[in-house]
């Protein structure tokens, strides 16, 4: 699913689903060095046409508004996790 500001693609969302830990729609993706936590894009969902993809259910594509977050989501896991790749300064 892509991820744009505005007319411009700036990444893409790979997994997408709902966390009971967070209460809220979650989605895992990559966007362009440019954008910052906190900035507001637009994902859209879905094929832009049907498809013949037998994994890929008969829909509309769908605009939906995101907020870039930080990684990982939960705050606990940010702040907390013992030293680990996401730790190390080079």
């Amino acid at each position: 699913d892509m991820v744009m500001q505005g007319d411009k693609m700036m990444g893409m969302s790979m997994f997408n689903g709902y966390s009971w830990n967070e209460r809220c729609f979650l989605s895992l993706g990559v966007v362009d060095a440019s954008v910052e936590v906190g900035d507001v894009l637009t994902m859209k969902w879905g094929e832009p046409e049907q498809t013949g993809k037998t994994s890929a259910e008969s829909h509309q594509e769908t605009e939906i508004r995101v907020r870039v977050s930080d990684t990982p989501y939960a705050k606990d896991a940010r702040e907390n996790y013992a030293d680990s790749w996401r730790t190390k300064g080079d």
